[in-house]
């Protein structure tokens, strides 16, 4: 019976989430217009967003009873590990936050528009295939638009992974946009050095598959590559996730993290990583870098 739904429910289910993209067109330009800049909210258009591709894509997000309280207090910036396009989902729905990732999003129009609305700050990548000073110059770039977003005062979630894994294992967290948390300059519009100048805490989140369709998919690689589907293109993954009934995702905040307690954003990033490695593969004790498609490892 159960396969004889799952293409109904695709199909009804990508549907709604054509639905669910126009009707966020007039709430991005009502964020835009009124909402943020008048009533001083910058979080209903990413509400009714990031809830609402949960909710149609069958995602069950809930906390890990002996997770630690969201950071509320102080700004924070969130760090979880990276398998799905979901992800953006499974923590927007649960997590205050602006997200930092791909620039490329911000090329299309409309869909440019709508992730400005729901909080998401386009970054280029820094490869060291570029020229040194082009290496640079964009590294200090994007250092740049971290520290404009922190500054304002915004939660902010990256994926430090640097890109998507199937989850079985944590990647290294990449260290070269946390570095601003101890010093490092970044580079202002008018080529002029500049500096974080808030205080940040880092909050760990661990993202770990549970069940899928009913099925305890902690351990099991094929369940849990079924959320990831690493090697899907864009239309493969919001088709093949379609189909399944219902995925639960259990989030695990770690205490927050202080970047004074560390010598260098290495040492850092590398609890980072090892406080969500003892949630998704417990027992984990190296890292490697996870490769970035067209980019160098």
């Amino acid at each position: 019976m159960e396969n004889i739904i799952k293409y109904p429910r695709a199909v009804a289910r990508l549907a709604a989430a054509a639905g669910l993209v126009a009707v966020m067109i007039p709430v991005a330009i009502a964020q835009a217009a009124f909402i943020g800049p008048v009533l001083k909210n910058n979080t209903v258009a990413g509400g009714i967003f990031y809830k609402g591709l949960a909710a149609i894509f069958g995602l069950k997000v809930r906390f890990n009873a002996a997770s630690a309280p969201l950071e509320t207090k102080r700004q924070a910036w969130t760090m979880p590990n990276h398998m799905s396009i979901l992800d953006f989902a499974a923590i927007g729905s649960k997590v205050d936050t602006t997200f930092a990732g791909k620039g490329d999003v911000l090329t299309y129009p409309v869909i440019a528009q709508l992730a400005r609305s729901v909080r998401y700050i386009g970054i280029k990548r820094a490869s060291k295939k570029d020229a040194p000073e082009i290496y640079q110059k964009n590294k200090l770039k994007t250092r740049s638009k971290i520290m404009d977003e922190l500054d304002r005062g915004s939660n902010l979630t990256v994926f430090h992974e640097g890109t998507t894994t199937d989850g079985k294992f944590v990647a290294l967290m990449r260290a070269g946009l946390s570095e601003i948390l101890f010093g490092a300059p970044g580079m202002g519009r008018n080529g002029e050095e500049k500096f974080l100048k808030r205080d940040v805490v880092v909050q760990p989140i661990a993202i770990h598959v549970v069940e899928v369709d009913g099925k305890n998919a902690i351990g099991n690689d094929e369940l849990r590559n079924s959320y990831s589907l690493q090697n899907a293109g864009m239309l493969k993954f919001f088709w093949e996730r379609a189909k399944q009934r219902s995925t639960t995702i259990e989030l695990t905040a770690f205490a927050p993290l202080e970047a004074k307690n560390f010598a260098n954003a290495n040492d850092l990033m590398n609890e980072v990583a090892r406080q969500i490695a003892s949630v998704v593969s417990p027992g984990q004790t190296e890292f490697k870098k996870a490769k970035i498609p067209g980019m160098d490892s």
